[in-house]
């Protein structure tokens, strides 16, 4: 259906896409209905559907949500093979730890308000702290720190008792 509505050529279209199902285990949902899928695999569909024309702007909004270790890992894979590819990719994660391992550049934004701009190295030069993680610099930049702290000290309390 997406490749009908980009006018893709069926011939290519049919061996990329067949490529992409295969690389991503998802042959034996070829023929499910998309409602009717988990989570991860609806991710996967998403991907299937993002890259099938070679895009050289990726947009993706959490796309490691609901996959499995071994189509995470490839979600990595496919988003440092296109930037080495020349294309681009926005993403958008609340899970630090998956930025920090993939990004060239962080945006922060907190409220709708970027707060934030820069390479790991200029965000952790801006906090003076080099070994600073990104969800701590994204804890400072949103002013979240304390609250955070309070709240883990407060679980800590209760969960203790």
């Amino acid at each position: 259906f997406i490749a009908s509505i980009r006018e893709l050529s069926s011939e290519k279209m049919t061996k990329r896409i067949t490529e992409m199902i295969k690389a991503l285990d998802f042959e034996k949902y070829y023929d499910t209905l998309i409602a009717t899928l988990s989570h991860g695999n609806k991710q996967k569909t998403m991907l299937i559907a993002a890259l099938m024309h070679a895009p050289k702007l990726l947009i993706l909004d959490e796309p490691f949500s609901g996959l499995d270790v071994r189509s995470s890992k490839i979600m990595k894979d496919v988003i440092q093979i296109h930037a080495e590819n020349g294309g681009a990719v926005l993403l958008s994660t609340h899970v630090m730890e998956v930025a920090e391992g993939l990004v060239n550049r962080v945006g922060i934004i907190d409220d709708g308000i970027l707060v934030g701009i820069g390479t790991l190295a200029e965000l952790r030069a801006q906090s003076q702290d080099e070994i600073e993680t990104l969800e701590n610099i994204f804890l400072r930049l949103t002013e979240d720190e304390q609250d955070v702290t309070d709240g883990v000290a407060t679980l800590r309390r209760v969960l203790s008792e």
